[in-house]
């Protein structure tokens, strides 16, 4: 079967199922509504007490490791605790001239309480105001502010690009049909207190005000995407979607927000602590996680170094020998050497998918027009993919990305589900294959029973499949239609 007959077999249910869709308008909120709800039950897990667990860390959410970190904050304390760490980094250069498996088990095992917190000071001191509350009440309200912004990004969007009642009957739909694919991911990152919801809702304003016509506008995204990095480094990828559309007051504005969430901490910590625990961010994050690689492989870790740490490293984690792990092969399971190869290997990989995206939007950016016209994130095909593969590499060159880390991917499928409606475009490859991936894997998630889904992420399937999806969508990118490129006149 050629690829035109398959666009056409798939396309055409899809179109049958919009148009069905939009014959009914009013059921579209309603259904939006029990899908919050949802997300509204499934955020109430976070708000138990945590109970010590048996790796160090008591907190049994990501909301936990944050608000603990807000209360070393206040108290003047480390919150990225790197004293065991460095016990630990001491340890293993011990075991440089040794290939005991056993003891580097010990160490593996040490690491699973040390980095619970891992983002630089600004997102604790968000929380600062919450150290005197009880946890449940912080909790409480913190996954109200999550569940709201994520809420008023639909909104946003909503009123963005549904001018007529048409047209916001069709951003409803794409509201839908993406949460539903990701609907899997979104719930993990409801049960676990993440801010991923918070990272949604400054990335889909940020992102569609950073391609507006309005010169102040484009600024005030780029801050926006700006404060999204400073809370969780990966956003900083879409500087390379603002270069490869020429938005250079988006990247000015992008670098002052960054700026802000770097400096902002300062006001409540002081200059020099807040230089200290960034100083201390930069040891753990950069150098200490850098070098060690594999340090949080676990099973739903589904970035490249989780990936390759459950093939290879032993200790990986405990479910390892259930499931035939880790692969035993001549010169790469062999030793703390072949360790160190591994994880220099994962670090390249990350940085030719980095190099490879600035290339890329190098190469946009030259052949393209000085300024794209309307809301080109929804129009423009090429930068619409480009978006999603800038988002997809960030998430695997992570150290660690768990699957409720993905639901961010919400934002450009949105974005593709309103254009595909626009202008009524069939479906290709590299589309079936984006929805083939992220809907398989939500219906995984839901309908499959956990020893199903277990051994699916141990060998995780899903990492090595997004990196097929990145490699399918960066092929397409080098070779797609770029536009005229701009007079010299």
């Amino acid at each position: 079967m050629n690829n035109t007959n398959l666009n056409q077999k798939v396309s055409l249910p899809v179109q049958e199922i919009l148009k069905r869709l939009r014959g009914r308008p009013r059921l579209l909120p309603v259904l939006l509504v029990l899908l919050v709800l949802g997300l509204c039950v499934t955020s109430a897990r976070v708000l138990d007490e945590p109970e010590p667990q048996l790796f160090g860390s008591a907190s049994t959410s990501d909301f936990g490791d944050y608000f603990e970190a807000a209360r070393r904050l206040g108290s003047g304390q480390d919150p990225y605790r790197l004293d065991a760490l460095l016990e630990v980094q001491r340890e293993a250069a011990m075991l440089s001239d040794t290939s005991d498996m056993s003891a580097l088990f010990a160490l593996l095992m040490k690491l699973r309480g040390v980095g619970t917190y891992l983002y630089p000071p600004f997102t604790a001191t968000l929380l600062l105001p919450f150290r005197g509350l009880s946890y449940s009440v912080a909790a409480g309200i913190y996954q109200f502010i999550s569940v709201l912004v994520l809420v008023l990004s639909g909104v946003f969007l909503v009123r963005r690009f549904g001018s007529a009642a048409h047209a916001r009957t069709e951003v409803w739909i794409a509201l839908l049909l993406s949460g539903l694919l990701l609907y899997s991911f979104l719930l993990g990152n409801a049960s676990n207190g993440n801010i991923g919801f918070l990272l949604v809702g400054l990335l889909t304003v940020g992102l569609v005000w950073a391609f507006d016509e309005a010169r102040y506008r484009e600024f005030l995204g780029g801050v926006l995407l700006g404060v999204a990095t400073g809370m969780k480094v990966t956003p900083g990828y879409l500087g390379a979607v603002l270069l490869a559309g020429r938005r250079f007051t988006g990247i000015v504005g992008m670098a002052v927000g960054l700026g802000g969430t770097l400096l902002l901490p300062a006001l409540a910590l002081g200059w020099q602590e807040n230089l200290n625990h960034l100083e201390q961010w930069y040891a753990l994050v950069i150098e200490s996680f850098g070098r060690i690689t594999f340090v949080r492989a676990w099973a739903n870790n589904q970035s490249l170094s989780g990936a390759v740490g459950k093939l290879f490293v032993p200790g990986s984690d405990l479910a390892q020998s259930k499931y035939g792990l880790p692969l035993a092969i001549p010169g790469i399971s062999d030793g703390p050497e072949a360790l160190r190869r591994l994880g220099r290997l994962v670090r390249l990989s990350g940085l030719v998918l980095t190099a490879g995206l600035l290339v890329l939007a190098l190469k946009r950016a030259w052949h393209s027009r000085p300024k794209f016209e309307g809301h080109s994130l929804v129009e423009d095909v090429w930068l619409q993919r480009f978006l999603l593969l800038c988002l997809v590499t960030s998430l695997l060159v992570s150290g660690v990305s768990w699957y409720h880390a993905y639901s961010i991917l919400v934002i450009p499928l949105a974005f593709y589900w309103i254009r595909v409606q626009r202008k009524q475009a069939p479906i290709d490859k590299t589309e079936i294959a984006t929805l083939a991936v992220l809907g398989s894997f939500g219906l995984i998630h839901l309908l499959f029973p956990r020893s199903v889904r277990e051994g699916l992420a141990m060998y995780s399937v899903f990492a090595w499949l997004m990196c097929g999806l990145a490699v399918l969508l960066a092929v397409g990118a080098w070779g797609g239609n770029v536009g005229a490129r701009p007079s010299r006149s």
